[in-house]
């Protein structure tokens, strides 16, 4: 469920230009999604989609 918000944010970051608020948010919750299953595939996927949205 977490991953699926992170998904959600990104796709939103990702249509809508980047944002420091939805990022803080995803940043966190990918922090708690790796914490509750380090195994997690979307974890990683998801983070360097974030580093990517922080690019000008």
């Amino acid at each position: 469920m977490i991953a699926n918000l992170c998904g959600m944010l990104l796709a939103q970051m990702s249509k809508n230009g980047y944002n420091e608020a939805l990022a803080a948010e995803t940043r966190d919750m990918l922090e708690r999604l790796r914490a509750l299953n380090p195994a997690n595939k979307k974890y990683y996927s998801y983070a360097m989609m974030l580093v990517r949205l922080q690019r000008p």
